[in-house]
């Protein structure tokens, strides 16, 4: 039986074997649609649309700023992916900024406790090990409300 190669770019660029983590830790830095497809290699099959895109690229801009009290509003429908695209803004802030402190506000506690334990599983992607690390290596708290660890040179609590 023959093999199928991945459709997907990360799992190619993973499977390779001249695979290049600093190459991954840059794309997954600079490309959404790469770093998506790391995060989420299960769920996310096609690029985002430039729309996206554009967001992206302002909330990403606006995360890297120090001392900025910008605030952002993104109007879409319901059941256009806000919330993964927020899921992944969390993730990436994590890997590729220095902040420390996360609060995850939802319309219930129950929906912001789901967002929180999606970002953790995010977290324990495979991919995300490989790439950048264990996150749970340094876990200090981890309860349905509140995630404290030390990862990649900060001590990070998500609540």
């Amino acid at each position: 039986m023959e093999s199928v190669p991945p459709t997907n770019p990360v799992q190619e660029t993973l499977s390779q074997a001249s695979y290049n983590r600093a190459e991954v830790i840059a794309a997954s830095k600079a490309n959404l649609d790469f770093f998506a497809s790391l995060i989420l290699p299960a769920v996310i099959a096609f690029a985002f649309p430039p729309l996206f895109h554009a967001i992206w690229e302002l909330i990403t801009s606006k995360a890297l700023l120090h001392r900025d009290f910008s605030k952002l509003a993104i109007g879409i429908p319901r059941g256009f992916a806000k919330t993964t695209l927020m899921k992944l803004l969390i993730v990436w802030c994590i890997l590729f900024t220095d902040r420390k402190f996360f609060l995850i506000i939802g319309a219930t506690a129950a929906r912001a406790e789901n967002i929180l334990s999606d970002v953790a599983d995010m977290l324990d992607e495979s991919n995300v090990k490989v790439a950048f690390g264990d996150w749970r290596t340094g876990m200090e708290k981890d309860t349905q409300t509140e995630k404290v660890f030390g990862f990649r040179g900060r001590s990070i609590i998500l609540v």
